[in-house]
């Protein structure tokens, strides 16, 4: 807006302007006949600030996109199992704060927007009004710098004395013209002679007159000044005013000799250390000085670190690094954006007391998480000087620390033995970098456990979802009064979870299966504390489908070192429960677990599984039992065991397993050979008969045959069984039952031996042998099956045998009377029975075995029979042949006819059998012709 000014009054020229006639002022006169001149004031334009300005529908979308993104990632920790619920109830309770408070402003601006224009208008009011209080601002600092500047303008006042004197008398005072004219300059020579002259007074002040501190003992003189050099400080250069010497000394120059400086140093520093220098040496000497430029160094050391820290703080390290002087002591708080329950860790760079008299020094304090570490010299090099190599070093230290802490921690945990095998402490004096702590979390898998020397967060090499987790894990923030995990218990944890993840994939792979196994109640802890070790924190189930159920093999993992043992457990009240553990033997505590190990697991636990079932029945029996370990067996084809399986061998009392039988040594050694294709154990079970079986075959000591499971040493006796067992199932009844037909074999063969009779196939349960006597054409074959102890035996003849007549027989007197009455039979009725087979009979002839002893042959044609006893006659076995018709009339043969012709045949003598009154006797050899002589003369008889 426009404002009327009033007229501007005429210039007034040696007093006021004379008056118009009538009394006006001539320049109102002139006004009255000229137009009225106004000033106009205008309003200064505002400008508008537009710039940085963002849509508020942008920043609207960006909140809810940001929003829904992080809705997401909470929905996706909520769903994550390896997460504590305290963690996710904080992280959802964090993420609705904070957006709370977004919306809350965006709620604000909203309202604010409903007066944009208005808003608009005040910003930019309120950024003018800015601009002119700078304007203000600039003009008072520029008069300010004037008035300043002024003062070295000032003229002095005129000389009146000196001008009085050379008016008077045409030439000055010879002490006022040196204060303007300059004297005549010196000649090369002159100049190098007086600072000779200079050089020898000072060589002999300081030689003879001065006490040079300790510090000051290193100078040489040149140039007419004495430089003193105190290593890793300053050089400092003095000189003399006259050649007195009682005067003082005067600083030259002085030089920092530490790097990183400035050279030379600005003026107005110098001009500072100079008067005040001047003054320390003519007031306390060369002392003084030092000590004044000692402590003015330190201070200026101390000033360079700051300068570096702030530097750092603007650059690589922001956020990370905090800085604080106090006085002349430089405080650098590192790591800062560690969790606040992390208490705060220092580094104090000050001026420390010299000890023993000594002089004031830089110095270092440096406090760890709260703890001054007083008996750690952290190293400073103050010749070059650099804060960032400071904090690193001190970093590293730190990092340091807290890997040997960790170690130490896990290595109590584990013992010295298992630390030396699952981990490595590699530390770095400088870089923290190089500092870790190598673990072997998995069989398969190393890694380190390094710091961040930046931000101090605890980091771990080659990242997977369940290190990623322990690292949130000890660099999370913690609720208030939450108690934060040892990092050496969170790695422990890992590897422990790690290593039973990677067992389980692995043992899925070569048929394993898992089993979960429901964690034991308070009031059963106590009582899984005999099966597991007592420091026990991870346990995995595993079994095979092949096993007896109730039978697992835990991997144990426990701070003293893992272990496989073998489970055995029941199901009570509706949940398994471990009744039974046993160790698995391993050459190594500390197993790779890898593919050929989880099989050859298999072999080791179902050995452990095999013997210990066996053992414990053996205890039900009362048989005495040892373990031993475990001898290779001598076929190499057999072999068994690696260097990692260690399946002892079972010892049992064999007099005892089998009572009342004394056929073997007291000694029968179980071992485990095995698994099958199926599963199942291969147990070698080894024996020694008390004698030697020589009339059997020539076997394989080594394990029995495919085609039979047992095999024999003939000439030592020895016997090896072969067993194939379900694991889980006890074999000692089924070796009890393979010793009573290893028993009844070697009675078997006794007796053979005893008739000394050719065996041709022996085995377990089936033994063949020739009972033909000697003489004999063609040899004659018998086998004797014995199954089981339980089972009927059975006698095979060959099915062209003449014996066959008598099989039932046989087979009843074998069963009922054993071997040796059957070997009998077969000697005595086969030239009988030969002879039998080689008559022609007619259809109305026939054989009747009535027994082993009896024989009647049926000739029905004449109406008579024939029948042949076995008897023994002067202990001598012979056979009868008579007529029973004759010989016996009352014996049932009433309706026979008595065979007169064959008194004929009872009355010869001297044809090999002895004749009798009603019949005849003949010797198993003779028997045959008798026989036929018999038939021939019943063949003869006419038709009745």
């Amino acid at each position: 807006m426009t404002q009327p000014m009033p007229a501007l009054s005429a210039p007034m020229v040696n007093g006021p302007a004379p008056k118009a006639p009538g009394g006006d002022h001539p320049s109102i006169a002139n006004a009255s006949s000229k137009k009225m001149i106004s000033l106009e004031v205008r309003r200064p334009p505002i400008p508008k600030i537009t710039h940085n300005f963002v849509p508020l529908r942008m920043l609207i979308g960006r909140t809810a996109q940001d929003a829904w993104n992080k809705f997401q990632e909470v929905l996706d920790m909520l769903y994550n199992p390896s997460i504590l619920e305290l963690e996710k109830k904080k992280r959802t309770v964090e993420y609705c704060q904070t957006y709370r408070k977004n919306f809350i402003k965006l709620l604000v601006l909203s309202k604010w927007a409903e007066n944009a224009d208005r808003v608009s208008d005040a910003i930019d009011l309120k950024a003018f009004l800015d601009q002119q209080f700078m304007h203000f601002d600039g003009i008072t600092n520029g008069l300010m710098a004037t008035k300043a500047a002024m003062a070295r303008a000032r003229i002095p006042n005129p000389d009146l004395t000196t001008a009085m004197e050379v008016l008077s008398t045409g030439r000055p005072q010879v002490a006022a013209m040196k204060a303007y004219v300059p004297p005549p300059p010196l000649t090369p020579q002159e100049t190098l002679k007086t600072l000779r002259h200079i050089n020898a007074f000072l060589a002999i002040r300081f030689g003879l007159h001065e006490t040079l501190p300790p510090h000051f003992r290193d100078y040489k003189i040149g140039s007419g000044k004495a430089t003193f050099s105190v290593p890793g400080e300053f050089d400092v250069d003095l000189s003399v005013g006259s050649e007195n010497l009682k005067e003082q000394l005067y600083l030259v120059d002085v030089r920092p000799t530490y790097e990183p400086a400035v050279r030379p140093l600005p003026d107005v520093v110098f001009r500072e250390i100079e008067l005040r220098g001047n003054d320390i040496l003519g007031k306390s000497g060369l002392e003084g000085m030092y000590s004044f430029l000692h402590e003015y160094f330190m201070t200026a050391k101390i000033t360079t670190l700051l300068r570096q820290t702030f530097e750092m703080v603007s650059g690589l390290w922001i956020e990370n690094i905090q800085v604080q002087q106090i006085r002349r002591t430089l405080l650098i708080h590192y790591w800062t954006q560690r969790p606040s329950d992390f208490k705060r860790s220092t580094i104090e760079v000050g001026i420390m007391r010299g000890s023993n008299s000594g002089p004031s020094r830089i110095g270092i304090r440096w406090t760890c998480e709260g703890v001054e570490m007083n008996d750690v010299v952290v190293p400073l090099d103050t010749t070059n000087l650099s804060a960032e190599a400071l904090v690193r070093t001190v970093i590293a230290l730190h990092t340091n620390h807290m890997l040997t802490v960790i170690h130490e921690r896990i290595s109590k945990a584990i013992g010295p033995s298992m630390s030396s095998t699952v981990m490595k402490l590699v530390l770095h004096p400088t870089d923290s970098w190089q500092s870790r702590l190598e673990m072997q979390l998995t069989p398969s898998r190393r890694s380190n456990v390094m710091f961040e020397p930046i931000t101090g967060r605890m980091v771990i090499s080659d990242p997977v979802e369940a290190t990623i987790a322990a690292e949130r894990r000890m660099n999370e923030n913690l609720p208030r009064n939450a108690t934060r995990t040892h990092p050496a218990d969170i790695l422990m944890r890992l590897r422990g979870q790690m290593t039973q993840q990677e067992v389980e994939e692995r043992a899925r792979c070569v048929g394993w299966e898992t089993k979960h196994m429901p964690p034991p109640k308070d009031k059963d802890r106590q009582q899984y504390k005999q099966f597991f070790p007592a420091d026990t924190r991870y346990i995995l189930y595993l079994r095979r489908k092949e096993w007896v159920d109730g039978w697992l093999v835990a991997f144990v993992q426990a701070e003293s070192g893992n272990s496989w043992r073998v489970v055995e457990t029941v199901v009570r009240q509706g949940h398994p429960t471990i009744v039974a553990s046993q160790p698995i033997p391993s050459s190594s505590r500390y197993f790779a677990v890898t593919y050929s190990h989880l099989r050859d697991l298999q072999k080791m636990a179902s050995g452990v599984i095999g013997h210990y079932t066996n053992a414990r029945e053996l205890a039900s029996l009362h048989v005495p039992y040892l373990f031993r370990s475990p001898e290779p067996l001598s076929s190499p084809s057999s072999m068994t065991y690696t260097t990692s399986i260690r399946i002892p061998d079972l010892i049992i009392r064999f007099s005892s397993l089998m009572t009342g039988a004394h056929w073997a040594i007291d000694v029968l050694k179980v071992c485990f050979a095995g698994i099958s294709t199926n599963g199942a154990i291969t147990l070698i079970v080894h024996g020694r008969t008390k004698q030697s079986m020589t009339q059997l075959a020539d076997t394989n000591f080594a394990a029995a045959s495919k085609d039979s499971d047992v095999s024999f040493h003939p000439r030592t006796g020895s016997y090896v069984i072969r067993l194939e067992v379900q694991v889980g199932a006890s074999a000692i009844q089924v070796i009890k039952e393979k010793l009573k037909r290893i028993e009844r074999l070697i009675r078997f063969v006794g007796v053979i031996r005893k008739f000394k009779l050719n065996c041709t196939h022996v085995a377990l349960g089936r033994i063949t042998f020739y009972y033909t006597r000697p003489g004999t054409p063609v040899p004659q074959q018998a086998e004797v099956v014995f199954e089981s102890s339980t089972s009927a035996m059975k006698i095979i003849l060959p099915p062209e045998s003449p014996l066959n007549r008598l099989h039932p027989h046989l087979q009843a007197a074998l069963n009922h009377h054993g071997l040796e009455t059957v070997i009998k039979a077969l000697l005595a009725t086969s030239p009988l029975l030969t002879a039998l087979d080689e008559l022609v009979l007619d259809d109305d002839t026939h054989i009747l075995v009535r027994g082993l002893e009896w024989i009647r042959i049926e000739y029905r044609k004449w109406n008579n029979v024939v029948d042949m006893r076995l008897n023994q006659r002067r202990s001598v076995l012979m056979w009868y042949i008579y007529d029973p018709v004759v010989d016996r009339p009352a014996a049932g043969n009433e309706q026979r006819d008595a065979c007169k012709k064959l008194q004929e045949v009872w009355e010869k003598d001297g044809c090999g059998w002895v004749p009798l009154r009603t019949g005849a006797a003949a010797g198993l050899d003779s028997v045959g012709g008798l026989l036929k002589e018999v038939h021939r003369v019943m063949s003869s008889q006419g038709d009745k």
